[in-house]
Order: structure tokens, then sequence, then C-alpha cells
């Protein structure tokens, strides 16, 4: 799992499991600038599990998130808010504020990843050429290279996937399908037909030829959109380490290590 996923998981479950937890010891455990964690917190979020290096970690991640979003945001829980609503609040804070300085930067921020690429291009190479462009699916191969053809007339010399895909619903409806890939060679066999001379038809529902309408083969991704995903989840958790780094050095623990001792010491009722 992407570690944005694991991160956005831990915030909702950190945030459901506080608010459902039994009452109980309010004894701050940990603090991070404003921000604390008690005794309660932890056990709502790690149950029974006595503290260790890796528990204490995350809880101390989740705190530093907290208050580096309590700085950009501004105010994030509302005046007279109840402990459930506080809770839910800093916890979609977290979340907003992990996708912001990581994911939102590895998708958008053209700068930015343009200079990431070109500093880890080596990286990215493939081990098979890609395609990366549009086919059309069709009944029959002569269906696809006319649908093909007319679909080049229709939208241009160098189209995004998104256009092709338009102008097919709007000429072919169900007729004919078309898909944008970026896929490395023997890995659709419809890509692999069309664009590598695939030797047997790929069959599919109704489908059982294919045809490009536009694309090209690149034996290695020129850009960070040839790249794709991968570049995006690489960029992403080269941010999220870096952000991480910043935080730690700015925003020390505090841990009360007598509170953690009644949590190792026994179960906490």
């Amino acid at each position: 799992m992407h570690r944005i996923s694991k991160l956005a998981a831990f915030a909702v479950a950190f945030v459901l499991l506080l608010t459902s937890a039994a009452p109980g010891s309010d004894r701050v455990l940990m603090r991070v600038g404003g921000s604390t964690a008690s005794i309660e917190d932890y056990k709502a979020l790690f149950g029974d599990v006595p503290p260790a290096d890796s528990t204490l970690a995350l809880l101390a991640g989740y705190l530093r998130k907290l208050e580096d979003a309590k700085t950009l945001f501004g105010k994030i829980v509302p005046d007279n808010a109840t402990e459930t609503d506080r809770r839910m609040a800093e916890g979609l804070a977290v979340y907003e504020i992990t996708a912001l300085r990581t994911r939102e930067v590895a998708l958008k921020d053209s700068v930015a990843r343009a200079e990431f690429f070109s500093r880890h291009r080596n990286d990215f190479k493939w081990s098979e050429p890609h395609f990366i462009g549009t086919i059309v699916l069709a009944p029959t191969l002569d269906d696809a290279i006319s649908a093909a053809g007319t679909l080049r007339a229709e939208t241009g010399v160098k189209p995004d996937a998104r256009s092709v895909i338009t102008a097919s619903h709007r000429l072919f409806g169900k007729d004919v399908r078309v898909i944008g890939y970026n896929v490395a060679r023997c890995e659709n066999p419809f890509v692999d037909y069309a664009v590598f001379s695939g030797k047997n038809p790929p069959q599919q529902e109704r489908w059982t030829a294919s045809a490009v309408v536009s694309g090209r083969v690149l034996t290695s991704p020129l850009s960070p959109e040839d790249a794709g995903e991968r570049f995006v989840t690489v960029f992403a958790d080269s941010l999220y380490n870096r952000w991480m780094d910043s935080l730690a050095a700015a925003l020390p623990v505090q841990i009360d290590y007598e509170t953690v001792s009644l949590l190792t010491a026994k179960p906490y009722k």
C-alpha cells in the first residue's frame, strides 16, 4: 500500500477509535508542541499492545503532522466543539496536510516534478518498451482500422486519451471501445496485437481486434508523465521522508516515561 494511503488509514483509525474509546485516564503520554496524546488515546489506538519504538514513533509522527496542520491551516477545531468533533477535525487536518505536502506536489507541481525526474531519471528505466497512447477495440480488424482512421481525422495529430474517448462515444457509441494505455510489451494483448505485432488476436467479450489511434513506443520514459503512477509514488515517498525529517528536526517529542511504564507494567482499564 502506498505510504499516503497508510497514513490516511491511520488518521481515520485514530479518529474512529478515539471517539469510541471507553472513559479512562487523561494523563498525558506524549507532547509535541501544543499537541498532546493521553494514555487513553494510546490505548484507544493500540489496545493492549505495550509501548514500543514503533508505536511511539507512529504516535509522534501523527502529532507532528497535526502541529504542521495547525501552522498552515490556522484554527482547526471550532469553538465549543465536542471531544468527538475535535478529534474528527484533527484527523481530517492530518490527512489533508499529508496529501498537500506529498501527493499533491507529486501530481501537480510541474517544476518540482521535472526537477525530481531529471535527478532520478535512471530510477524509472523500463525493462521492456512501453506503448503510450490510445487503442480502439472492435469486433473485427476492418472495424478497428476504420474507427482508428476516423478518430484520427476527428481529433488531430496528437490527441489526449480523453478527447479520443469522447469522440468515440459521440461517433460510434458502443460499437467500439477506446482505451488509453501506458503499458509494456506483453502486458496487454490488445496493445501487443496492434503495436508489437502480436500473432494471436485478442479476445475479450465481443472485441477480437485492435488498432492504434495515436501514441508512441518508448524504450525509456522521457518525462514524469511517461513514467506514470510509479513516478508519483516514488516522488511522493521522497517528499514524505523529507517532510518527516524536517518536522522531527523542528518539533522534538516529549514523552512521559512514567506514564509509559504504566502501560508496560499492566493492561490499562
